[in-house]
């Protein structure tokens, strides 16, 4: 279902001029779905506030846009596939026709790219209780997972990407059975190219990637976990900083592991893939929580614990990171 109403200006200069703005947009109710008829995705309510667009300078600007209750799956076939093959007919019978994500993916990105010279800006963009269902049927993995109570709010958005975004979001992990197994929440600033961000997960159920880490262990995985990391990027290179590792090194798996998704999914607008730089771990400390409590500095309440001691290397080799060596 959809509702509008649309406010259009037209100025004829020697450059004619077409401005709608200040109109509204309402797209209710969509569903996608497969060639088989499974659903795919969509959302409850879609509303969009039209700020000051210019179509004839292929300038597009919206005010607001809130999504509602948006959903999707995600397969992941047993040959590696995402979603159901396209279907040719051959001989009068349908057949599964196989693709090449990556093929595919950058003839998307070659058309987009050919396509830039419209600039697209939202000012402010919010997800409202959004879901996701992920399930993964490669080798014997057989995994199922769960977003859910998924929110963000993000500000100055921009097409192509200016890096002077902000966002926050939110999350709860949970399994197959629809029980929690976390929650996650993140917040930052700036665009592919360069910017900061933090992500939190808490109390994260190691029961959720079971199906994973079956693969390599036979004893049952059990327990709950939290993180807390930093990252900053620059020029297609992210520098991570974890916090709160249990044991010396975890940082360094968590990096590598954090890594191979990037390799897999992410890459920066010159193709190549983000690498991903370790930059130290903040060790999990009862002093942290004891400096909060007495809302204290933790360097000055506890200078001689390891989160400090940790803080204080790190400081010190973003320090020769920034600054200049002076020749003798």
């Amino acid at each position: 279902m959809v509702d509008r109403q649309v406010l259009i200006a037209f100025e004829q200069n020697q450059q004619p001029t077409l401005q709608l703005q200040g109109s509204t947009l309402q797209l209710s109710d969509l569903k996608l779905n497969d060639t088989a008829g499974q659903a795919l995705a969509g959302w409850n309510k879609l509303s969009i506030e039209v700020g000051d667009t210019r179509p004839l300078q292929q300038q597009v600007r919206l005010a607001s846009a809130t999504l509602q209750q948006p959903f999707g799956y995600l397969h992941r076939r047993a040959d590696g596939g995402f979603l159901p093959a396209p279907v040719a007919v051959k001989d009068g019978v349908q057949e599964a026709v196989a693709t090449a994500p990556s093929a595919v993916a950058a003839d998307k990105s070659e058309n987009i790219a050919a396509k830039a010279e419209w600039k697209l800006a939202i000012d402010r963009f919010n997800v409202e209780s959004g879901w996701a269902n992920w399930r993964d049927d490669v080798g014997q993995v057989g995994a199922a997972l769960r977003v859910d109570q998924f929110t963000l709010h993000a500000q100055n958005l921009a097409w192509p990407m200016d890096g002077g975004a902000r966002w926050q979001l939110a999350a709860q992990l949970q399994g197959e059975d629809r029980a929690a197994r976390g929650m996650v929440h993140s917040r930052g600033q700036g665009g592919v190219e360069s910017g900061q961000a933090s992500v939190v997960v808490d109390k994260f159920d190691a029961q959720a990637v079971h199906a994973y880490a079956r693969q390599w262990l036979q004893l049952p995985i059990e327990g709950l976990a939290s993180l807390s990391a930093g990252v900053a990027w620059q020029g297609g290179r992210v520098h991570a900083v974890i916090n709160q590792a249990a044991r010396p090194g975890d940082g360094r798996a968590i990096t590598g592991q954090l890594q191979q998704v990037l390799n897999r999914f992410v890459h920066s607008e010159s193709g190549l893939p983000m690498r991903l730089i370790h930059m130290g771990d903040i060790p999990a400390d009862k002093a942290v929580r004891e400096a909060v409590m007495r809302r204290q500095l933790l360097i000055q309440a506890s200078p001689g614990c390891a989160a400090s001691l940790a803080i204080a290397q790190l400081a010190n080799r973003i320090k020769t990171m920034v600054t200049p060596v002076q020749q003798a």
